[in-house]
């Protein structure tokens, strides 16, 4: 009798293993496997509200639920049981019944009351804490989250907002334990970061059972891929290799920042006589990636205007120019010493290039008396949609910008025109930059600026 059940087991047992092997080979995607992806900084993990970085967006998708996400160009749910429904200026948001944070308790409306109160209270502290201002939010029965929205704005850019990683649900609003996909694997180290597969999360556990995050320097990045260090790459390489595959990664700018003399009114002439030199140098040429117009300081794709007027300037000069760029940026140099070349003609003297240590936006926007002319500075965009894209070039270079009202509502081409009319924001060149992945990883679509992992899976276990 031991006999027979023992041959019976082992039949059973053989059959679910034939039958698993059957539905990987027909292409049924296998629970399993990990992926290594470079990151920066690891800002996304405790306190998604603040994050301003592509990197500190990417962990906040992974760590952090929020009421959607977008797959594609598609808004999905996320901790929202649907869509919602939308009537006078109103949505009400079910939550899902499976969502539960990683400590396993489960997400309430209060929850979402709460973190959408906190993202106002941060203002400019958070990129989107002034247009979440243009919302208020309650409680209703039955689990559902009543977001009120000003009159006349537009459905699906309240759903946009929503669904960015900067606009996680938090327990109770509070920063640190997350609800997203994947959880925190122990604390991590300070250069590593393993994330597991959640079986909490609203849309199910995710296929794969690891995202392995590695602080790699943006300079070594195209190197670590081609060792195997990493699995994905987010800078251009300079040749595919073989087996390897790239989805949409979102679009970069760069931006002429240029000393504070020429900011105001005072630096009208310049600043016009800079942005068409620029333009008609085609500066895209020193770029890699798919290069769209600088006609305005917005990539084509999120522009909230199609085109900007063309107007007359006089010549410029100067005793001599510098253009500084930041060390090890991929891409930087080579593009400031074509803008170098660009500007030459307004030098009396010597037009140079110079290497700054962390460079960015804000710190070129802060300088009083810095030792250059021209600061070029990149920017990654994060904005789902082009009244978002506004916002964000406001945010990004300290320009007063529109109002949430304007943003929720899509009206903010008047806006848009007089930051181009005043030369306010000067783009160098927008590229758009692949996501490069290996092989064996099957199923990742862009979400946004970033490639949505929660559906992706590996090929190779």
């Amino acid at each position: 009798m031991r006999t027979r059940a023992r041959r019976l087991l082992l039949a059973v047992c053989a059959l679910a293993l034939g039958l698993g092997s059957a539905a990987q080979g027909a292409g049924r995607r296998p629970y399993g496997g990990a992926i290594d992806v470079p990151v920066r900084d690891l800002s996304g993990l405790a306190d998604p509200h603040l994050v301003t970085t592509r990197s500190g967006r990417l962990v906040a998708s992974l760590v952090h639920g929020r009421l959607y996400r977008v797959v594609g160009s598609t808004i999905v749910p996320d901790l929202a049981a649907g869509p919602g429904t939308w009537s006078a200026d109103v949505l009400t948001v079910p939550l899902s019944a499976h969502a539960r944070f990683h400590d396993g308790r489960p997400v309430e409306p209060a929850d979402v009351v709460a973190s959408l109160e906190r993202l106002q209270a941060l203002g400019d502290k958070s990129p989107i804490g002034r247009i979440a201002q243009g919302l208020q939010v309650s409680e209703a029965r039955g689990a559902r989250a009543v977001v009120i929205a000003a009159r006349g704005a537009v459905p699906d850019e309240v759903r946009a907002l929503l669904a960015r990683p900067e606009a996680a649900i938090l327990p109770r609003g509070r920063p640190g334990v997350g609800a997203g996909p994947f959880r925190p694997k122990g604390p991590g180290a300070a250069e590593r970061l393993v994330l597991v597969a959640w079986e909490g999360h609203a849309r199910g556990r995710p296929w794969l059972q690891e995202v392995r995050l590695e602080i790699v320097p943006a300079a070594r990045e195209e190197a670590a891929f081609r060792f195997g260090e990493i699995e994905l790459a987010f800078e251009p390489l300079r040749s595919t290799p073989a087996g390897a595959w790239s989805v949409r990664g979102g679009w970069t700018s760069w931006f002429a920042i240029l000393a504070p003399r020429d900011r105001g009114e005072g630096g009208a002439a310049v600043r016009a006589w800079v942005r068409r030199a620029m333009l008609e140098a085609r500066l895209g040429r020193y770029v890699d990636g798919r290069t769209s117009s600088a006609a305005t300081p917005w990539p084509e794709a999120i522009a909230p205007i199609s085109s900007a007027a063309e107007r007359r300037t006089g010549a410029v000069a100067r005793e001599t120019i510098v253009v500084a760029y930041a060390d090890g940026e991929p891409g930087s140099e080579e593009l400031a010493k074509a803008v170098r070349d660009v500007l030459r003609p307004a030098a009396r003297t010597d037009a140079r290039v110079t290497v700054v240590r962390g460079l960015d936006a804000e710190s070129a926007l802060a300088a009083r008396e810095p030792a250059w002319d021209v600061a070029l500075v990149r920017w990654e965009w994060a904005a789902l949609t082009k009244a978002q894209a506004a916002f964000e070039l406001a945010y990004a270079l300290g320009l007063e910008g529109p109002s949430a009202h304007e943003v929720l509502g899509r009206r903010v081409g008047e806006w848009a025109r007089r930051v181009v009319e005043r030369d306010a924001a000067l783009a160098v060149v927008h590229v758009e930059r692949p996501a490069t992945l290996r092989g064996k990883i099957r199923g990742v679509e862009p979400s946004g600026p970033l490639p949505e992992l929660v559906d992706a899976w590996s090929g190779a276990l």
